[in-house]
């Protein structure tokens, strides 16, 4: 789930392709820090040096350009979950490097962007981006908590509610979600944390959500 930027250098822009992602990075860069209401497309032309035609013609307009930031960022964290999904290591020690890695490198909640899709865009852009967030994110997540389920680090009869069968993974992954987010919406420029404090913050989440916080 990190969603990080890669830094580059500002250069002159050579052909098309280039043109679209200096506008992609430009205008993330501008979403993660002031929200999709807090930016202006005449902002968004300024930073990436073009004309508002071109943002026209490569995304329609700024609830495209938001959509397809958005998607991307999901793509990205779907790599960073398979990718740290090591075999022969515990689910919990799975989830403590995933959740050290979102504090320490995402640089905005993943939740607060969310927010601003379902509160300013479109009914079909919305579901677009749900899609996009259940496939990407929910259903890796989902995956890991069944492996952890199947190798019986988490007993499924403890994840039902009454008589209503929840659909355990699945409720785990979201769980697992907010769980980290919230630590990171309540982190300021948690970026730079040192690590030992990264790695204690990420143990004390998912401790607390392995074993509760009951004596």
């Amino acid at each position: 789930m990190v969603l990080s930027d890669t830094m580059t250098p500002r250069k002159t822009i050579s052909g098309p392709s280039t043109v679209r992602e200096k506008i992609l990075q430009e205008a993330k860069r501008l979403f993660r820090k002031k929200g999709f209401e807090g930016v202006s497309l005449n902002e968004i032309v300024t930073k990436s040096d073009v004309k508002k035609p071109t943002i026209y013609h490569y995304f329609g307009d700024k609830e495209g350009l938001f959509v397809e930031i958005l998607i991307r960022m999901l793509q990205q964290g779907q790599l960073y979950i398979r990718n740290n999904n090591k075999p022969g290591q515990t689910l919990r020690r799975n989830l403590q490097d995933l959740a050290a890695g979102y504090i320490k490198y995402s640089p905005t909640s993943m939740m607060a962007m969310l927010r601003d899709a379902d509160e300013y865009l479109s009914e079909d852009s919305k579901q677009r981006v749900l899609k996009a967030y259940d496939e990407y994110i929910i259903q890796p997540l989902t995956e890991l908590f069944d492996e952890g389920i199947a190798c019986g680090e988490i007993k499924s009869e403890k994840i039902k509610s009454g008589e209503a069968k929840i659909t355990s993974s699945r409720q785990l992954a979201y769980i697992f979600i907010g769980l980290i987010d919230s630590s990171k919406t309540h982190q300021n420029n948690s970026a730079i944390l040192p690590d030992n404090k990264t790695l204690i913050t990420a143990e004390l989440l998912i401790n607390t959500m392995f074993d509760g916080i009951s004596v």
